[in-house]
């Protein structure tokens, strides 16, 4: 499909049709949706199924929680290192969901917390990361590089739809059978997705290179990459949004029934449907920059607002407002870090999610100091500030440090 007709699609809904008629970012599309449904449905049944079965502790499930994210951080790294000096990220997704399909067994029958341990270890590794990689080198590749926002935005917001489905369906799933019955769906699950990319997925490689990817490698070679600077960035940005979902339960225990929770975390990732697109469009017409910044100022006044919520409505309304947050994160500051990386896709990619892990792992130790002084508007507004601290250092970034400069 050539990039004029892709200009074409302007509306909400020709954002989606624009994935969905290339058979290359459908297919990613998919891979993404069906790789976040099965994430999604350990979000409730993981807990339940270690405090159960395997019989630890409240404080020993964050322990090993813990360990996976640190665990994911500095693995997602090496592999997307390792993946852009062989070229060839299909390989490594497709071993990323062979190990997925061995952590599935494991967990069924091997049900130890040493066993738990070293499979989440070696499965933590992030399909999504290297599948968004491959999505860059298929926009560079295909000359889409004036819509990269919009098919990435679009492309996230697969993720958003697994999760309005995931955690349910892994709720009633557990309720009807056992845990280990659970894990073995969830290895015939992981077995389809493998043939997926096997059969479907084709690697960059395959694609006719172009002038841009051809210039987009060549100049990373020239750069000198202010790693610490991405990593602090990504942390101070992401993490008020890792962290402001537990938060926000314990803040509308007080005052909202189970069945209006459920209803705000329900209304997020629907919003998110459409503010992603929105997102993507708004990127690719007035730059990566300028879109990041904007939206990390809404996420800051989003936090200063749930610091002042009386009643669910508000929240929900609330919502709203931060969805638009939150499809910058997860859409416009990956592609900001790609730009900021150069040409090296799937390390910039795994260096995004790897950031991300760690920036759960911060806030909440924040979070979690604070709120034993203080009560949760305190904590919102607290997580305002950190976003406030990440606003300057983009900021400083751009006018000091020579590799955020000139990225648009």
């Amino acid at each position: 499909m050539r990039l004029t007709n892709f200009f074409r699609y302007k509306n909400l809904l020709d954002s989606y049709a624009l994935v969905i008629k290339d058979p290359d970012y459908r297919s990613l599309f998919i891979l993404n949706f069906g790789i976040s449904v099965l994430g999604a449905m350990l979000v409730p049944v993981f807990p339940l199924w270690v405090l159960q079965k395997v019989k630890i502790s409240v404080s020993g499930v964050f322990f090993i929680l813990a360990i996976v994210g640190v665990g994911s951080a500095i693995l997602n790294i090496v592999l997307g290192y390792v993946s852009d000096k062989i070229g060839k990220q299909k390989i490594f997704i497709e071993i990323t969901l062979l190990l997925s399909i061995i952590r599935g067994i494991l967990y069924s029958f091997f049900p130890f917390v040493s066993v738990i341990i070293a499979a989440s270890w070696l499965t933590q590794v992030s399909s999504g990361a290297l599948s968004f990689a491959m999505l860059k080198e298929k926009i560079i590749a295909k000359n889409h590089l004036p819509l990269e926002g919009k098919i990435t935005s679009t492309v996230r917001a697969s993720i958003s739809i697994a999760f309005v489905l995931g955690p349910w369906l892994g709720i009633t799933l557990v309720s009807i059978m056992s845990f280990e019955h659970f894990y073995l769906l969830y290895a015939a699950l992981y077995l389809g997705l493998y043939l997926l990319v096997k059969f479907k997925v084709r690697d960059s490689s395959m694609l006719k290179s172009s002038p841009l990817q051809n210039a987009s490698k060549t100049k990373i070679k020239k750069q000198i990459t202010p790693l610490g600077l991405s990593m602090l960035l990504i942390v101070l940005l992401v993490a008020g949004n890792l962290s402001s979902s537990p938060l926000l339960v314990l803040e509308l225990h007080n005052y909202a029934s189970a069945k209006e929770i459920g209803v705000v975390f329900g209304a997020g990732p629907l919003f998110e449907v459409i503010a992603f697109p929105i997102i993507g469009h708004l990127n690719d017409k007035y730059g990566t920059y300028k879109t990041l910044l904007a939206g990390s100022i809404i996420g800051a006044i989003y936090f200063y607002l749930l610091s002042l919520s009386v009643n669910v409505y508000f929240v929900i309304a609330c919502q709203i407002v931060g969805t638009l947050y939150v499809a910058t994160l997860f859409s416009t500051l990956m592609i900001y870090i790609q730009k900021v990386l150069g040409g090296k896709s799937g390390f910039s990619s795994s260096f995004y999610f790897s950031a991300v892990s760690l920036a759960g792992v911060f806030c909440n130790a924040l979070l979690g100091t604070a709120l034993a002084k203080f009560n949760y508007s305190v904590g919102f507004l607290i997580l305002g500030l950190v976003t406030c601290v990440g606003i300057a250092l983009l900021l400083i970034a751009r006018k000091f440090a020579p590799s955020f400069v000139g990225v648009n």
